[in-house]
């Protein structure tokens, strides 16, 4: 080759790569920080498009295993039929979902059941001294930090691997099956009673001081539903307002203590109704790609942090049924001023199709 030739096709092909490389890593404006500790590499490279629909649970089927007293009440809501037992010791209250089929009206709230047991003449509820809705994305009062919390950590009452066998066998067995485990956060008696303290601070009524004991002790489930070993959306990832149709994250919680079974709630649970052959999806790389161009269409007048990034499935909304896509989804935090001048975070979601790579924006469309 002669030396101009090779110097011409040199300078091609270095061209070529800096093109590649620009592509690959766009520039990422200004005040966008990227801090993905997560590692997506070797990850699931094709997935499937489901058709589902809410499952459909059977309500006395339900009712047979979980409910442990008599039932003295049983009603129809428009959320579905609500049963209440009374016990020795202990009252338990039970709501099957139908999306209001029973009731004759659309509730919108399908899937699955709530089932709840308290213990008589005490005034003991978990919710005062942690977050029990993984939904949330706003920032948490000081008695609600989850993260105080130990994870994945031995209570003394049972270890916590037998406890989530116990959970995942329950849920089993009233049909809600293939969940995967998120966290277990173990709520222990210091810091329940430290958070308990810190409710009282906050709240408005005039109410006595509630002593956890060592008695109380629990673990706090938050777990999901996977689809070809894929988890479902379990928080609202949507921005823009929703129509009733649009609540599409599968929610699925517990609260396991020293009696067993105390609190235990599943919501959009899906039954799938048929499957796409297997497609192939975008890589993490670019999908990250893929939100850094967006930013940079925009300007960003905050500091906004990228600090998230996983593969789910989401519920879309498809005629009566569901479509279920395979979506990166980004986890973002960005500093905002309120009208005090105060500083406080704002979390969000930015979806992307795994398979199209489009910005999914709502359920709806």
């Amino acid at each position: 080759m002669k030396p101009l030739v090779f110097l011409n096709y040199l300078i091609l092909l270095l061209f070529l790569i800096a093109c590649e490389s620009s592509a690959e890593t766009p520039d990422i404006p200004n005040n966008l920080v990227i801090k993905l500790d997560n590692n997506q590499e070797g990850s699931i490279e094709t997935a499937r498009i489901h058709t589902a629909a809410f499952i459909n649970l059977n309500v006395d089927d339900v009712a047979n295993q979980l409910l442990q007293a008599e039932v003295i009440n049983k009603r129809t809501y428009a959320e579905g039929q609500q049963f209440e037992t009374d016990g020795d010791i202990f009252k338990e209250y039970m709501l099957v979902y139908d999306g209001g089929k029973a009731f004759g009206e659309s509730s919108g709230v399908n899937g699955g059941f709530n089932y709840s047991k308290y213990i008589k003449n005490e005034n003991k509820h978990y919710q005062t001294v942690a977050n029990l809705d993984p939904t949330s994305t706003n920032q948490s009062p000081p008695y609600a930090l989850n993260s105080d919390y130990q994870t994945f950590n031995d209570l003394s009452f049972l270890p916590y691997d037998e406890a989530e066998q116990d959970v995942l066998e329950t849920f089993s067995s009233v049909g809600i099956k293939n969940l995967q485990t998120e966290v277990i956060y173990s709520l222990d008696q210091k810091t329940m009673n430290t958070h308990s303290t810190q409710y009282m601070e906050a709240a408005d009524e005039d109410e006595t001081q509630t002593e956890w004991t060592a008695e109380d002790e629990a673990y706090l489930f938050f777990l999901r539903q996977a689809v070809d070993n894929i988890p479902l959306a379990n928080f609202i990832w949507q921005t823009e307002a929703r129509g009733v149709n649009e609540a599409t994250e599968t929610v699925i919680t517990a609260i396991y203590n020293k009696d067993g079974d105390q609190q235990l709630s599943a919501t959009g649970v899906y039954d799938i109704l048929s499957s796409s052959q297997p497609q192939d999806i975008i890589d993490h790389k670019d999908a990250l790609n893929k939100i850094v161009e967006h930013y940079s269409s925009t300007i960003l007048t905050n500091e906004t942090t990228i600090y998230e990034q996983d593969l789910y499935y989401v519920g879309v909304v498809d005629g009566e049924n569901y479509k279920l896509i395979p979506a990166w989804v980004f986890q973002l935090v960005s500093k905002q001023t309120d009208d005090k001048g105060k500083e406080y975070d704002e979390y969000s979601y930015f979806v992307i199709n795994a398979i199209s790579g489009e910005k999914i924006k709502e359920a709806g469309e």
